[in-house]
């Protein structure tokens, strides 16, 4: 029997947890078994892991920089999929709106470089920007620890995605004023932290 060299591990929510498997003979396959269950660029945990409201989704044998280009623009994660060579499903926010969106562009005869370049011209407020470099490998790592402690909060206080990083920092901020912590201090050492995670090492 051949054996399939991509497949996705479904992890429904809830209490019984039930854990299923798909498998898959070529990439193609795998990349449209995700895209019917995607529900935009802000559910990705990390590359190898994305959500929806009901299930969580492992990627094995690939990762969602394998289907498609995962970037930033205005703050928003933003993923595009290669559908085929020519045609790019794209996944966006619109300029304020807080609201995900779909545009399917056929962009027959370009390469993806030049597809991508097409789409920061006619979408100006959602370019695809790359994610910053990782030199250490353990950046995506590091986002989907920091997706457990939203998920946590969420659940602890029943707020949704859209405040819930909001909500944390702030509560946080509460938090270190009871407990004699520079909350500013610690949030420049944060940042020192991430400029070398994402600064190439020398």
């Amino acid at each position: 029997m051949k054996k399939s060299l991509f497949k996705i591990i479904i992890l429904e929510e809830g209490n019984a947890r039930k854990k299923s498997v798909e498998a898959f003979d070529n990439l193609q396959a795998a990349s449209l078994y995700v895209q019917g269950r995607w529900e935009g660029p802000e559910y990705i945990d990390c590359s190898e892991e994305f959500h929806t409201d009901y299930c969580t989704y492992q990627l094995v044998g690939f990762t969602l920089k394998d289907i498609g280009v995962m970037g930033v623009a205005d703050g928003c994660r933003t993923y595009v999929f290669h559908d085929t060579p020519e045609i790019y499903t794209v996944y966006y926010r619109g300029p304020g709106d807080g609201i995900s969106n779909v545009r399917t562009q056929n962009w027959a005869g370009l390469d993806q470089a030049s597809a991508e370049a097409d789409f920061k011209r006619n979408f100006p407020y959602n370019s695809v920007c790359p994610i910053p470099l990782d030199p250490d490998g353990m950046n995506d790592q590091r986002a989907a620890w920091a997706e457990q402690a939203i998920r946590t909060f969420e659940e602890a206080t029943g707020c949704d995605r859209e405040d819930a990083l909001r909500d944390l920092l702030t509560n946080l901020r509460h938090w270190c004023d009871r407990n004699g912590i520079d909350y500013a201090h610690e949030s420049a050492r944060a940042e020192t932290n991430y400029q070398s995670d994402t600064t190439p090492i020398q």
